[in-house]
């Protein structure tokens, strides 16, 4: 579960960090949204601005890729578990191209992080690491409201009546 955050976490980082937005660009007076946010936050340079941009743009048809290639295998596996004849040996099969794919991500975002992390300075990352520590706390706050079972809106003591496939 703890990898699974950090994942979310690193996801949304790298959304955020990749927009093309300048830090430095008015945001109607409130406090900031998304990247520019997190730009702000994190007091980078416009030099290192250029750099995670860059980055970005470098990976960018990886990280396209990578991620169709995911939900093409999310769907293909979903398909197989629930086709009206279960073959078990598909199903294995599908799930290790679904893993191959989902581990492909996690490499291209881990990636791109640890290139991101080498452009901070010490008081940047330090910064960055308080803010993925209130992002973590905030997390884990909202899954507790939800109650023990993964994934269960219905909140604590609930259970998630199992929906029949499309």
């Amino acid at each position: 579960m703890k990898i699974f955050a950090q994942i979310l976490f690193l996801s949304a980082f790298m959304f955020l960090v990749s927009i093309e937005a300048d830090a430095q660009r008015p945001t109607d007076g409130r406090r900031g949204v998304g990247g520019v946010a997190l730009l702000r936050q994190l007091d980078l340079t416009p030099d290192q601005i250029r750099q995670i941009r860059e980055m970005n743009r470098k990976t960018a048809p990886r990280r396209v890729a990578a991620r169709q290639s995911l939900r093409e295998a999310n769907r293909v596996l979903d398909a197989s578990i629930y086709s009206d004849v279960l073959d078990e040996g598909q199903v294995a099969v599908n799930l290790k191209e679904f893993q191959k794919a989902q581990a492909e991500v996690s490499a291209i975002n881990f990636e791109l992080e640890l290139n991101v992390r080498k452009v901070l300075t010490p008081e940047q990352l330090a910064r960055f690491r308080e803010m993925r520590q209130r992002f973590n706390e905030r997390r884990e706050g909202l899954q507790e409201g939800r109650g023990a079972g993964r994934g269960n809106p219905e909140g604590p003591g609930r259970t998630r009546q199992p929906q029949p496939p499309e």
